[in-house]
């Protein structure tokens, strides 16, 4: 789950420093609208999927005291048993990486795949995973898309008479190049609120925490990225109503203290793709993926519930008392949704 802030470590600044200009602070403030947004739209579903992990894993919490105390893990036998179902009855969830070199982060939903794409992304094992996480909180997102990553070697040029390398070239060659597909927590992921799947999503947002020297080695000597060196651990900065950047973050998005919160932003029908790094602006570029959808796959419950029963008045007498009426049951779609491990009561629903 995203963390908080808590205490600073001595290499932390106070305030941030990045200013940013016009074009920056107009799109950051309708980021910073459109994750206000999903946070109030994911918000009323939050407590019913932490409580299903939980139960998951054989633990309760009290919310008025904050107490933990275990139980029988009855939500994971539940679970379980209805993945191993689930898994044999659906249909294969397959992808493979675009062949030309204009598609290189081009991932197509697809049948079909060879056998290479399968070893390298252990998709069997990541789809048992996918419904397993749908199981216990009603929604369950893959991150899928193509990822190289370097590193520095360095050749021996010449050694000395005990074998000791004295010279040296350097090179950098890729520890990894393929596809990849990634289990996206729900409590890290952030959607349009009109979305009732991805498929109806214009825009999404993926946040997760990583170390300040983490950053520095994967973004700050990378040309791609701007404002890097405005970027500090466990600082994090946000725009408010007035149009200003300060101190302050969003309110599931806050750094640990030397540590940096990337959010990464999808728009659709922009066609825009943001990384903010502790609220600075370090890319605003195209989609990474060319073909112009939003790299995410989602597995649902069904997401439909009853919101409220009653009486709806179908015709009215000339002196206004009723002559027939019939139940009505309205009910709303919407993309999150409520694990198979938590009973439905009316009362949550209602609520909902």
């Amino acid at each position: 789950m995203p963390s908080t802030l808590t205490e600073k470590s001595s290499d932390d600044v106070e305030d941030c420093t990045w200013i940013p200009n016009e074009d920056e602070k107009i799109r950051c403030m309708r980021i910073s609208r459109m994750l206000d947004e999903g946070l109030a739209y994911r918000q009323p579903y939050e407590s019913e999927m932490e409580r299903g992990l939980l139960l998951y894993d054989g633990k309760m919490k009290d919310y008025d005291t904050g107490e933990m105390r275990v139980v029988s893990p009855l939500g994971r036998a539940f679970v379980e048993t209805k993945t191993s179902e689930e898994v044999k009855s659906m249909n294969g969830y397959t992808f493979r990486p675009g062949k030309k070199a204009s598609d290189e982060w081009m991932v197509g939903i697809v049948t079909d795949v060879d056998e290479h794409v399968k070893r390298v992304t252990q998709q069997e094992t990541k789809k048992v995973q996918a419904i397993r996480m749908k199981n216990i909180v009603g929604t369950s997102i893959l991150r899928v898309g193509y990822r190289k990553i370097m590193r520095t070697v360095k050749d021996p040029t010449k050694v000395d008479d005990d074998n000791n390398i004295i010279e040296w070239q350097e090179r950098k060659v890729p520890v990894y190049d393929d596809v990849f597909t990634d289990i996206v927590s729900p409590f890290n992921f952030l959607v349009d609120s009109l979305a009732k799947t991805m498929d109806d999503a214009m825009w999404c947002a993926h946040y997760y925490e990583m170390h300040i020297e983490q950053f520095k080695e994967m973004y700050c000597d990378n040309k791609l990225y701007k404002n890097t060196e405005h970027v500090h651990g466990g600082v994090s900065g946000r725009f408010s109503f007035d149009g200003k950047f300060a101190n302050g973050a969003h309110r599931s998005m806050t750094p640990y203290r030397g540590r940096v919160m990337i959010v990464e932003v999808w728009h659709k029908v922009r066609y825009e793709y943001v990384v903010l790094a502790n609220g600075v602006e370090i890319y605003a570029g195209p989609l990474p993926d060319n073909h112009g959808e939003l790299p995410f796959v989602s597995y649902h419950n069904l997401p439909c519930f009853s919101r409220k029963t009653g009486r709806d008045i179908v015709a009215r007498s000339d002196d206004g008392s009723d002559t027939t009426s019939k139940e009505g049951v309205v009910a709303d779609e919407v993309f999150w949704t409520i694990g198979d491990c938590i009973p439905r009561s009316e009362e949550h629903t209602s609520e909902l």
